[in-house]
């Protein structure tokens, strides 16, 4: 995927430039996009290698809506106590991703509920029974045509909210889903053809680090919007400002 990166990149960003001008219009579209762009497609392009060049075109071309499955009912901030799981079965070369209880469920991800065809999910990545900590895998979550939801895939809705209603977050649990060994995005570290991991950085610290990078672009969406929202809302108050009228004109009229 090295040779498209500098290229891709750029057209996987249109769509959030696009939604991006619909921010004075239409938060939920916007925030919609974000999620696609800015969360699901850049984990894929700072993460993926040249085996994920394909799942990176699909987002890029819309053939799949992405959604980024990294919080749980029970974590949030704390990442790397993270439940769901991902063990490797070397004889069938797949992951099987697993929710291990309720706690561990996916909780308040954005267009999970109707809209998303996969995800990019984040588990404890399991060799043998030993745990290499966080990792991110692609999976997918509703075909494609008919949008049903997959084997193994269980999905629900937030409900509603107070604000960006049009948003549909849900919720997402795994009953031993197999996804393909290829499906890990690991650009840092993996599992080599043997079944044993393999990092380029051996400090866990600075892996985890590294892995949760593709988190940044979100906060920088999250970010600009504020700043979008804001000079909405002062440029409301001072067209009110000049056109209200409160005290008594020369003619007795407020």
């Amino acid at each position: 995927m090295d040779e498209v990166r500098n290229f891709d990149f750029s057209v996987a960003n249109k769509l959030t430039l696009f939604s991006n001008g619909f921010t004075s219009n239409d938060m939920n579209f916007c925030i919609l996009g974000g999620v696609h762009s800015y969360l699901y497609n850049r984990a894929l392009y700072q993460l993926g290698t040249e085996k994920h060049k394909d799942i990176y075109l699909r987002a890029v071309n819309m053939q799949d809506v992405g959604c980024f499955g990294l919080t749980e009912l029970y974590h949030g901030s704390n990442v790397k106590g993270i439940l769901t799981e991902a063990r490797y079965d070397h004889n069938t070369k797949t992951f099987i991703i697993h929710t291990p209880k309720q706690e561990a469920m996916k909780f308040w991800i954005g267009a999970a509920a109707k809209t998303a065809t996969s995800s990019v999910i984040w588990a404890q990545l399991y060799i043998e029974n030993k745990c290499h900590g966080v990792h991110a895998f692609v999976v997918p979550l509703r075909d494609r045509k008919t949008l049903k939801t997959l084997p193994g895939v269980l999905i629900g809705d937030c409900g509603h909210k107070s604000g960006l209603n049009g948003v549909d977050n849900g919720f997402l649990l795994f009953e031993h889903v197999r996804i393909p060994k290829d499906n890990l995005l690991d650009r840092i570290s993996g599992v080599d053809d043997s079944g044993k991991f393999r990092s380029i950085i051996q400090n866990e610290d600075k892996r985890f680090g590294l892995h949760l990078g593709a988190l940044s672009g979100g906060r920088f969406f999250i970010g600009t919007n504020c700043s979008s929202l804001s000079l909405q809302a002062l440029t409301i108050a001072i067209r009110y400002a000049n056109v209200r009228r409160q005290f008594k004109g020369s003619k007795d009229q407020e």
